[in-house]
């Protein structure tokens, strides 16, 4: 075998073992960075990061701050955020109703209208069945 052949062949094999380990190393450090990331913003302690709640403006502020430290150049209308309309629900209009059996119930605390709720007004008798075992 070629003397240059085989200094160079030990050249690449310690180059790629060295490699591993780099690549290894970064992996882990990948896992640990997504893992702090993830533990941050699933904490209870951003109360479910609803629109308008304490818990958003929170990630809003920690996800801003993972920006700038990257050096990621903000685009947004207040510098990274950006503003946008959230349908956070079915207004309640105030004749909006449901009733049952003739009991009037509250909306809001009875029942909440979802966005897909349909807009209209309907009278019906409730029917109830089961399904017997066998049948």
């Amino acid at each position: 075998m070629n003397a240059n052949f085989l200094k160079l062949f030990v050249v690449v094999l310690l180059s790629a073992c060295s490699s591993s380990r780099n690549n290894r190393q970064t992996v882990t450090s990948t896992a640990d960075n997504l893992r702090a990331h993830i533990g941050y913003l699933s904490d209870d302690r951003l109360e479910g990061r609803r629109t308008g709640t304490k818990g958003e403006e929170l990630a809003m502020q920690y996800i801003s701050n993972q920006f700038k430290e990257i050096g990621l150049t903000p685009k947004g209308t207040e510098s990274y955020p950006q503003g946008f309309l959230v349908n956070d629900g079915k207004k309640i209009d105030p004749f909006t109703e449901l009733v049952i059996n003739g009991d009037t119930l509250d909306p809001g605390k009875d029942f909440f209208p979802f966005p897909f709720s349909p807009d209209q007004r309907i009278e019906a008798l409730p029917v109830i069945a089961i399904q017997e075992v066998g049948f």
